[in-house]
């Protein structure tokens, strides 16, 4: 067991356990800008009009009244897309109106990103679950 610890490779079960979870750090991105908040756990913005705001609530949104979602056609959460370069993790929608959302909104915190609360759900749901199976299947380690 000591020779397989020492061989253990943690920068990529690490790398490998954030690629092969991608879409649920995707899903976790989605959910926060749902409830309009940004990376730093801030709103992503207002509206400026009290008639949008309520357009959008009875449209559905699960954002506070006023709180912007990014959410109007869902084309642009849906093609929000995440990986790993080196130690980063890039999150970025291939939706043609990101640039534009981005620089409108990411004055206020990073849209793209997770806070606080959705990292460590995501953390605990879904990265270490899979980091310490990987670590595990390697090593025989158990973990509590």
């Amino acid at each position: 067991m000591i020779a397989a610890v020492k061989s253990l490779n943690i920068e990529k079960v690490s790398v490998d356990s954030l690629e092969e979870t991608s879409e649920q750090r995707v899903e976790a991105n989605r959910l926060q800008m749902s409830k309009g908040l940004n990376a730093e756990g801030g709103i992503i913005g207002t509206y400026k009009s009290r008639e949008y705001a309520a357009f959008k609530q009875g449209m559905g949104s699960q954002a506070p009244f006023g709180i912007v979602d990014l959410r109007l056609t869902k084309e642009f959460s849906e093609a929000i897309k995440s990986s790993v370069t080196g130690n980063t993790i890039i999150t970025d929608s291939t939706d043609s109106k990101s640039p534009a959302l981005q620089g409108k909104y990411n004055r206020n915190g990073n849209i793209f990103g997770l806070s606080t609360t959705y990292k460590a759900d995501y953390i605990s749901k879904d990265l270490r679950p899979l980091f310490q199976s990987k670590v595990s299947q390697q090593t025989g380690l158990k973990f509590k």
